[in-house]
């Protein structure tokens, strides 16, 4: 398992199969590139939600994605603004 994985570069969209599940998904895009048909897709529209707690709140502002990430985490990133006495919003930036 050290040695990595050979990625394939898909050559049509045809060649994207459907998937069971969200792992099986995963499996798939970590051994193939769709980069050289990224033209041909079709585009989807995103729906992007607010997550429940830790915005106090407020919305993200126009154009931002609001990352979901726990508790753990945001630990995690104010331990680190504090020790670089910046405010955690500054790491983001």
């Amino acid at each position: 398992m050290s040695r990595r994985a050979r990625i394939r570069y898909l050559k049509s969209p045809a060649e994207i199969p459907h998937f069971k599940d969200e792992a099986e998904e995963a499996r798939f895009w970590d051994s193939h590139s769709p980069v050289e048909i990224v033209d041909q897709l079709r585009p989807v529209r995103l729906r992007l939600v607010v997550p429940l707690g830790g915005t106090r709140g407020r919305r993200p502002a126009a154009g931002q994605a609001a990352p979901l990430i726990d508790r753990k985490q945001i630990e995690q990133v104010r331990r680190i603004a504090r020790r670089k006495a910046v405010s955690s919003r500054a790491l983001g930036r």
